[in-house]
């Protein structure tokens, strides 16, 4: 048995591609927490056409957002479960430094990996400016 708890955000790129992120953490034997990044492609149909979407793609937007949002949310994610590990696998009485240290770093990789993802996902969305 497992139970999963998560949170998912998914933005259609057009109507046969969107780009999904899921967060999940889960309660079993071999339980933790999950995250991916991929792509949805339906098979046999198009995503519903949104009126709303096309006005928002109107609009002339740098990608800026995009590199804060993936630089927030990397930086979150990697700290997270760099703190995680730490913990998990410091085989020293006092994991404080350890942990610390763990934190620090995996906010740093994951501010820049995730910042990187967040500006180039954001670039391929049509309608906005290559860089802020």
């Amino acid at each position: 048995f497992a139970a999963h708890v998560g949170a998912a955000a998914q933005y259609e790129v057009s109507g046969r591609l969107a780009v999904r992120a899921d967060v999940r953490a889960t309660a079993s034997n071999s339980g933790g927490l999950r995250a991916m990044i991929g792509g949805v492609v339906p098979l046999g149909r198009r995503f519903p056409a949104d009126s709303s979407r096309k006005n928002l793609m109107d609009d002339y937007d740098s990608v800026t957002n995009g590199l804060v949002i993936g630089a927030a949310s990397g930086a979150a994610a990697t700290a997270a479960l760099a703190g995680f590990y730490s913990v998990v696998f410091c085989e020293q009485d006092d994991c404080g430094e350890v942990f610390v240290g763990a934190v620090l770093v995996g906010a740093a990789i994951g501010t820049a990996v995730g910042g990187v993802l967040g500006g180039v996902i954001d670039s391929v969305i049509p309608g906005k400016r290559k860089w802020p």
